[in-house]
């Protein structure tokens, strides 16, 4: 539909047009829930928590959004840059619940910097009171702003990570990390482009059409922005693009892959038919929504698909997102596993089985003594439990009692954490990046 492909255009240039406000729906109103830098944080009079109860366009009345769905609300607050919007508030620290006010705001480009590539650096302690500088990208999707190609400010996921490299190599890190765990996927062009910060010249993936021809694309630089030590952590929520970049570095041997059993298994590629433009054939078609088309399937290099079976992980951290129904083989009808002829291309063996072995070995050992991944153990287990169960009782007492039993688990499992604090310091809440930092110092010695 219409709004959705805007969505997904919105994703890709990662900018809109509007007054910068993320909203969400609660109890039938149209709620704010963080204010974005743009012409809402300027006015001052706009806070997380404030209610859209009426939104009106320049010289119309003012339209009740109170129950209406949110992606309609959405479409009457964006419009053409540098217009105006009147928006009726209930807002959330008023005195009199009855209390609101109306403000105009003229809309304008709202830049989505936290979706952008982000990176940092940790200085990670080792032994003996000495740390070791280790970078991290945070990589939440392959974008890329279609309607700017060919400008010299062409936004891309790409370009942003080669920025952030090379202010990561000023700063002397000795290892990187990528962070994939969220990234669902997005630009193909600009996943082939990515990797090829990491390999030299050689093929990244293969892309096979309806008639069974098969046309491998290649990354053509051979120059490497990053070539020391590299993990790309990964979760079943890795998927398409995400794949294609994990499954290329690990079959060149250039860095080790981390995290869930496998990643999402999403090996389809999709086209998208805009209805607008197919209709009328003008520059500035309306926006009538788009086709979203399976064209072709992809394959690593070395032949193999991701398709359901997705990219296993060298070293396995225990999840829950494991465990859930959650990635494409679980889907009604996916297209089936297969394969097509390796490619030739170089091998830096920096990964061997030798090598994942021991990194296995010290990790399993890791992990047993982690608080955070005892906890994960235990959540894996409650799932399988409740999993595994194929009826539900309509026994009154005996469900009351069932309910009390898991939130007993529930309380034992609060007080378990808070022992953990008060003895050995918080609980990492991401432990898993904290493990894959371990690993890759583990994998540099080794």
């Amino acid at each position: 539909g219409p709004s959705n492909f805007e969505d997904l255009n919105i994703g890709m240039r990662l900018s809109l047009v509007g007054i910068g406000a993320e909203l969400w729906m609660e109890d039938g109103y149209t709620t704010i829930r963080r204010v974005l830098p743009g012409p809402a944080a300027r006015s001052g009079q706009v806070k997380a928590g404030d209610r859209i109860i009426a939104v009106a366009q320049k010289g119309q009345a003012p339209v009740d959004v109170v129950d209406m769905p949110l992606p309609k609300v959405v479409e009457l607050i964006r419009g053409p840059e540098g217009t105006p919007v009147r928006l009726t508030i209930l807002p959330v620290d008023a005195v009199d619940p009855a209390a609101r006010k109306t403000i105009t705001l003229v809309r304008e480009e709202i830049k989505l910097e936290d979706q952008e590539a982000k990176a940092e650096i940790i200085e990670f302690p080792i032994r003996q009171g000495r740390t070791l500088r280790m970078g991290v990208i945070d990589l939440p999707s392959f974008y890329e702003d279609m309607e700017a190609l060919g400008f010299s400010d062409h936004k891309s996921s790409t370009s942003d990570v080669a920025k952030l490299l090379e202010k990561l190599k000023r700063e002397q890190i000795r290892g990187l990390i990528l962070d994939l765990r969220q990234n669902g996927g997005g630009s193909l062009d600009e996943a082939i482009r990515l990797t090829g910060l990491f390999i030299d010249r050689g093929p990244v993936v293969q892309v096979k059409d309806a008639e069974g021809r098969v046309q491998p694309y290649y990354n053509v630089d051979s120059s490497i922005a990053w070539k020391g030590p590299l993990v790309v952590l990964t979760s079943k929520f890795s998927a398409s693009a995400s794949e294609i970049l994990a499954g290329a570095i690990q079959d060149y041997g250039r860095g080790l892959i981390v995290g869930d059993h496998a990643t999402h298994g999403k090996g389809t590629v999709q086209n998208m038919m805009d209805l607008g433009q197919q209709l009328f054939r003008l520059p500035n078609a309306p926006l009538m929504g788009a086709l979203k088309i399976t064209m072709q399937q992809f394959y690593r290099p070395n032949g193999e698909s991701t398709q359901k079976r997705g990219v296993l992980a060298d070293v396995e951290l225990p999840s829950l997102t494991t465990h859930l129904d959650v990635g494409e083989a679980d889907l009604d009808y996916p297209v089936e596993f297969d394969k097509v002829d390796p490619l030739q291309y170089r091998h830096f063996e920096y990964v061997n089985p030798v090598v994942c072995d021991q990194l296995r070995r010290l990790s399993q050992a890791r992990v047993q003594d982690s608080q955070g991944f005892q906890k994960a153990e235990r959540d894996i287990a409650r799932y399988k439990q409740q999993k595994a169960k194929k009826s539900v009782t309509l026994n009154e007492a005996k469900f009351l009692k069932e309910r009390a039993e898991l939130n007993a688990d529930k309380e034992e499992e609060k007080a378990i954490e808070k022992h953990s604090e008060l003895n050995d310091g918080k609980i990492d809440r991401d432990y898993y990046l904290d493990e894959a930092f371990s690993i890759a110092v583990d994998y540099m010695n080794l």
